[in-house]
């Protein structure tokens, strides 16, 4: 018995569905795979794997501390406890990127905090771009 165009074209709908809903389900997977590698944890486990494989450490401990900190803070004050996904997946390229940039500028950055440090102990005297100014006669 011969099939009916209709009942043809149904056919091939639901087996699109189907495919569809395989590859939605596959996405998903694959998003939740991603969040749960640049998750903070895993990002510090790796990053200590090739830190000790290296054979090579980082000058001081605090530099570590200080880039993985402000990545941290960073991704916290994007995504914050969002549950949405696209926002955590935001967060985490976002921490990645603070981590990376101030792994490389470290050395400014410091200075900067010195700076600032000392300002507000007030070793430094402050410039405000006036001299004093001369006795009159």
């Amino acid at each position: 018995m011969k099939k009916k165009s209709t009942e043809i074209l149904q056919e091939k709908i639901d087996l699109l569905r189907m495919q569809q809903y395989d590859d939605i389900a596959g996405i998903k997977a694959s998003v939740h795979n991603l969040q749960e590698h640049l998750r903070p944890s895993n990002l510090l486990k790796e990053t200590m794997k090739d830190l000790t494989g290296a054979g090579e450490l980082p000058v001081t401990a605090i530099d570590t501390f200080i880039s993985l900190g402000a990545g941290y803070f960073a991704n916290l004050a994007l995504a914050g406890k969002s549950k949405n996904a696209g926002v955590k997946l935001l967060g985490y390229l976002v921490q990645l990127g603070v981590t990376k940039y101030l792994a490389d500028h470290l050395e400014g950055f410091r200075e900067g905090l010195l700076r600032g440090w000392h300002r507000l102990r007030k070793d430094e005297p402050e410039q405000t771009g006036q001299t004093n100014p001369e006795p009159s006669k």
